[in-house]
């Protein structure tokens, strides 16, 4: 079992592209923020277990639950094109990215597989794994969250694979060995989501 909690503190990422009035109301393209106070916070629990109850057959389980989000939101200074601190029509010369408690993207934070294998005769395995995918969520830009109220990355429908395949030893002269070994990857030809973009 293991248990963890990672912080990390004051990342910096930049808000490009903007199109923003000046204090004279003239429209000015190329502002940009740097955005620094970016917080994100990992934690969570993981179980792993191998189990052989008898000679030829053992038995392996994984389970990991996480919770992976951005804490607080993030604030930055603008800047024109000849990085000259910009300040906009209406004086706030700031951009806040709403990013506070948005899920952090591209993996699963829940996972769990359960598999054998079995040893039948001398020098051959035959393994199968069962695999789960929960709240998977897709990639998603952090710099796009920069209005109040922002619902962050999608997160995508839960799966279930199914591995299994077969190895077998082959000795060689001198001692070497020759393992040969074929898998199967997605048993029932599942179809699933394992990637997006939000």
């Amino acid at each position: 079992v293991n248990l963890y909690y990672t912080e990390w503190k004051d990342r910096f990422t930049r808000l490009g592209g903007l199109t923003m009035n000046d204090q004279a109301g003239v429209e000015t393209r190329n502002i940009y923020a740097n955005i620094e106070g970016v917080k994100e916070v990992h934690m969570g629990a993981e179980f792993e277990l191998f189990y052989k109850p008898l000679d030829f057959l053992e038995f392996n389980a994984m389970f990991s639950l996480g919770d992976w989000f951005y804490k607080g939101d993030a604030t930055g200074s603008t800047f024109d094109e000849n990085n000259n601190p910009f300040t906009p029509e209406g004086g706030q010369a700031t951009k806040t990215l709403y990013i506070d408690k948005i899920k952090v993207s591209d993996a699963a934070q829940t996972t769990a597989s359960l598999g054998f294998t079995v040893n039948p005769i001398k020098k051959m395995n035959v393994f199968a794994n069962w695999n789960y995918y929960d709240r998977y969520f897709s990639v998603f830009d952090i710099t796009r969250a920069s209005n109040p109220g922002s619902k962050g990355a999608l997160e995508l429908p839960n799966y279930n694979l199914f591995d299994a395949g077969v190895s077998y030893t082959f000795g060689l002269n001198n001692g070497h060995k020759l393992m040969i070994t074929g898998n199967i990857y997605n048993l029932f030809d599942t179809y699933y989501i394992s990637d997006g973009k939000t």
